[in-house]
């Protein structure tokens, strides 16, 4: 279907009487599942979700053949849209399809690319016997065509939520240039078959077609008149293809994809590619060059002249675009283009603003807080805690709004993983530090049942076994329960803050201090600007790092786990190694301590309260990701309970082991990360 993945929009919505399958793309033949993000679930029958086994291009083809049975019975005119997801990824064959293949073609992922085609040409094999069988094929016009040429190299990149190999090889448009997503031959053209025994002799048509000319063709066949003109882009083909009109008049037909376009006129191609000051033109002799290899654009500038206008005139006639050009898809086209030094350049660029700002916004909220009066015990196991996981949260929520909900998981986990083995441990190794026995201990059991209550919303409780053995489980933090977390964020900060008024040390920010006569006017403007900074950097970061993992080909929820979750970190590393140098080691555990709590109720709170579809969690965070958070944090757990009342150096080293044990694991375990780079 593919013109809408949401059930109203759907083919009951357009007059069909039953649909099944797929609203979304390519899905995975099994599970049926599409990418991972709010439409990965739409496999369904007539708008109703559904759960079935089978591979798709079996369970389209039964459909099909239940349907033409069924019609049967009534002898009444039916239409029946087969819309196979074969050929596209994710490629999934039964051995059956693939074994005639594997003495003949040599390539991998080619092999399976003939195998899901054979696959596809039985089921529609299947489809016709039924018209036989019935005895309606004689009077029952079929329609074999595509959407576009052969797609390229594809990689997983964790877009979906299974399994897949890559597939370097795919479709073959050889001798047409181009392929899937351009506007060349290779394309847009296409194989159509047509068939009806009665009705239509045998033959070849060498004029194009457009597949815009099947509307007002089926039209014209039923006898169906509209009530207005609806303008229809296509024409009536059935003359070409019964041969009554052997000699039609030259045609045009417009392309566009992105930002190219083309224009055909009888046996000439105009192809105009935009986005620069001057768009560049070439130009095609289809007839005596099918295959595009000669531009005479210099050689026909009057002919570019006058098909350019006829192009400019089409363009104007587009619809606007469904969804509005937005920064963040204007960020997306910038990232893209960049050079590897440009990206890279621009992320820690982001890093070092977001790191800094997220400092500034603490030393701002400290300032403010001395210059109203709250004790300053109360603003390091609460304001501190929450400055310095602001930049997880607006990284989190940006994520969440703009459709990556394991990005905004993973960066939440991965920001506990980092903080609690890499920057303790690093605090370890400069200096041992000193244990407030009571309060640690206090914090630390709740930052532990943090972590496990964040693993216990996202499991899935319908089939809480599946996790293991099926690896296209999917877990979800539903929006209800994003703002449960929030609501326990006010429980903890109140209890914090009740808890801390038995607390004699006022000294633990001394270092901090600022000058009280700074008026709180001056202050909140210095706060505020600092958090536009954490926002700012954050919103441009997003964009920069999903393509950093696109080209390495590393799912997004690893780079969220480790990269981006290391550069939001950056405030609690910086505060540790300050509070350090300036003997408060007790402030870098606390901070530590109630970031990694906060990374759960409001990092994660946040970003699953701002999104109806929530959180989504992949089967990669039930066998990697979770548990490698329990095991830093089971880790720090134990050295804080065996030690006295001061974390030594060589538990520094525990903790950097832990960390790095923790990301290689990510890494490793996770698939489509390095075993595909």
């Amino acid at each position: 279907w593919h013109l809408g993945s949401k059930a109203e929009s759907g083919p009951l919505q357009f007059g069909f009487s039953e649909s099944h399958g797929a609203l979304a793309g390519g899905v995975d033949q099994y599970s049926h599942l599409y990418k991972n993000g709010e439409y990965q679930k739409t496999w369904h029958r007539n708008d109703q979700p559904l759960e079935e086994e089978g591979h798709a291009t079996d369970l389209f083809a039964q459909q099909a053949v239940n349907w033409i049975e069924s019609s049967a019975k009534t002898d009444a005119p039916f239409y029946l849209q087969v819309a196979f997801t074969a050929v596209h990824v994710p490629l999934q064959e039964p051995d059956e399809y693939i074994a005639p293949y594997k003495d003949s073609i040599e390539n991998e992922s080619r092999r399976r690319f003939a195998a899901c085609s054979t696959h596809m040409d039985s089921a529609i094999g299947k489809i016709l016997d039924s018209l036989d069988q019935t005895g309606q094929k004689e009077n029952t016009l079929v329609i074999f065509t595509s959407d576009n040429g052969g797609s390229g190299p594809w990689k997983p990149r964790g877009l979906y939520p299974g399994t897949y190999d890559a597939c370097p090889v795919l479709g073959n448009n050889l001798p047409l240039k181009g392929r899937k997503g351009t506007v060349y031959e290779g394309g847009i053209r296409v194989p159509a078959v047509v068939n009806w025994p009665k009705h239509l002799e045998p033959g070849e048509l060498q004029q194009a077609i457009h597949i815009a000319d099947w509307m007002p063709t089926l039209l014209d066949l039923t006898g169906y008149e509209t009530e207005e003109d609806l303008k229809f882009d296509g024409k009536n083909i059935w003359p070409l293809l019964t041969g009554s009109d052997s000699q039609p008049a030259w045609r045009t037909m417009y392309f566009k994809r992105g930002k190219s376009s083309a224009l055909t006129y009888g046996p000439w191609k105009l192809v105009e590619h935009s986005g620069k000051q001057e768009p560049t033109r070439e130009l095609y002799d289809l007839i005596n060059d099918p295959n595009e290899k000669v531009d005479v654009s210099k050689a026909q500038p009057v002919l570019v002249e006058v098909m350019a206008k006829s192009l400019a005139q089409q363009q104007a006639l587009d619809a606007p675009p469904i969804i509005s050009t937005t920064e963040k898809s204007f960020l997306q086209k910038v990232v893209k283009n960049l050079h590897w030094s440009m990206l890279g350049g621009m992320i820690v660029v982001c890093l070092f603003v977001l790191g800094g700002a997220a400092d500034w916004l603490v030393k701002e909220a400290v300032s403010l807080s001395e210059r109203s009066g709250i004790p300053k015990i109360i603003i390091g196991a609460t304001i501190v805690s929450v400055g310095t996981t602001t930049p997880e949260a607006a990284v989190s929520v940006l994520a969440a709004l703009q459709g990556k909900p394991e990005l905004a998981l993973g960066n939440a986990v991965g920001s506990i993983i980092c903080d609690t083995g890499l920057i303790l441990g690093i605090a370890c190794l400069i200096s041992p530090l000193p244990l407030s026995g009571t309060i640690v201990h206090r914090q630390g059991w709740l930052q532990l049942l943090a972590g496990l209550l964040l693993i216990g919303m996202s499991w899935p409780l319908a089939a809480p076994l599946s996790v293991f053995t099926d690896s296209t489980t999917t877990g979800n933090v539903s929006q209800i329960e994003g703002f449960i977390l929030l609501a326990l964020l006010g429980g903890y900060m109140w209890l914090t803050i009740h808890w801390s008024k038995g607390d004699k040390s006022d000294n633990m920010l001394e270092d901090l201090e600022t000058d009280v006569k700074t008026s709180s006017p001056i202050i909140v403007l210095k706060l505020l600007i600092a958090v536009a900074l954490v926002v700012g950097s954050s919103h441009v970061m997003i964009p920069a790092v999903t393509e950093a993992a696109v080209r390495i080909s590393i799912p997004q929820e690893v780079i969220a786990a480790t990269i981006v979750a290391f550069g939001t970190s950056l405030p609690e590393l910086v505060t540790a190694i300050t509070a350090v140098r300036h003997g408060h080691g007790d402030l870098a555990i606390g901070n530590v301590i109630g970031a990694d709590i906060l990374n759960v109720l409001f990092v994660a709170g946040a970003a699953a309260a701002v999104t109806p579809q929530g959180l989504t969690a992949s089967s990669s965070f039930f066998y990697v990701f979770f548990p490698a958070m329990m095991f830093v944090l089971i880790v720090f757990r134990v050295g804080v309970m065996t030690s006295k009342d001061t974390l030594k150096r060589p538990f520094g080293v525990v903790l950097l082991l832990a960390y790095l044990i923790a990301t290689v694991a990510s890494y490793v375990a996770t698939p489509g990360a390095l075993g595909q780079h």
